[in-house]
């Protein structure tokens, strides 16, 4: 957003549209209400807000947590969990790690072939790490205007690189019904010089007993039946 264009907001000579007007107020850690208040109101309504008020948000206060455990974890991976849409498959999605001016930072990819209907289902999801005690928690929103937020929890293993993660995430089911539920989680690191390309072409539903999976995420799914949990 150029200065010239922000400037004619706060001049009133026009206003911004409403991805601008979310955009700011992220910015500013207020609703989208507060921006058109008049002066006294709005100084009223967060009078009590002092410091806090500009970012970093009590939020990002929380993020990355310990970033020297987090570096770590940095690299790409094939997410598995049991999706409640289709409880008697394997989900494998892909997750990218990076970190980012001191911020650990992850994408999601989905892509999901109904083995029912043939529609392809796609998700994009991108969500921030940190590490607190001795677990990792990652938060991420969804790039579609209906996604929700979705939350994991990661236990890590005795030595941080690893190549599994096991955990647990709330998510929310795309059908019949945009069900809250909760799975367990099973991250596999992929090589660093991995192919994009053929990692994201390996996501889909797997047949819990299919010795396409690895035989480590095979055993932790060998019974789908307690993998997830409806809310």
């Amino acid at each position: 957003m150029n200065r010239q264009q922000f400037e004619r907001y706060l001049q009133g000579k026009s206003l911004p549209s409403s991805h601008n007007t979310y955009r700011i107020s992220q910015y500013f850690g207020v609703d989208e209400q507060s921006l058109f208040m008049p002066p006294d109101r709005f100084e009223y309504a967060h009078a009590a807000t002092g410091s806090s008020f500009a970012v970093p948000t009590m939020l990002d206060n929380l993020f990355p947590g310990d970033l020297g455990v987090l570096r770590n974890y940095l690299g790409i991976y094939h997410s598995h969990f049991v999706n409640r849409t289709w409880p008697d498959r394997v989900q494998r999605a892909l997750c990218v790690v990076t970190e980012v001016d001191g911020k650990v930072l992850t994408r999601y990819v989905g892509r999901v072939k109904d083995p029912h209907s043939s529609l392809v289902y796609r998700s994009k999801f991108r969500g921030m790490m940190s590490f607190h005690g001795d677990r990792l928690f990652l938060l991420e929103r969804g790039n579609a205007a209906s996604d929700a937020l979705a939350q994991t929890i990661l236990m890590p293993p005795e030595r941080h690189r690893s190549t599994y993660v096991t955990g647990l995430a709330v998510m929310v089911a795309w059908r019949p019904h945009r069900t809250p539920f909760c799975s367990r989680m099973i991250w596999k690191r992929l090589a660093e010089q991995v192919d994009y390309r053929e990692a994201l072409r390996m996501c889909g539903l797997v047949d819990p007993k299919s010795r396409s999976l690895d035989p480590v995420i095979r055993s932790f799914f060998a019974d789908t039946s307690v993998s997830f949990l409806s809310l």
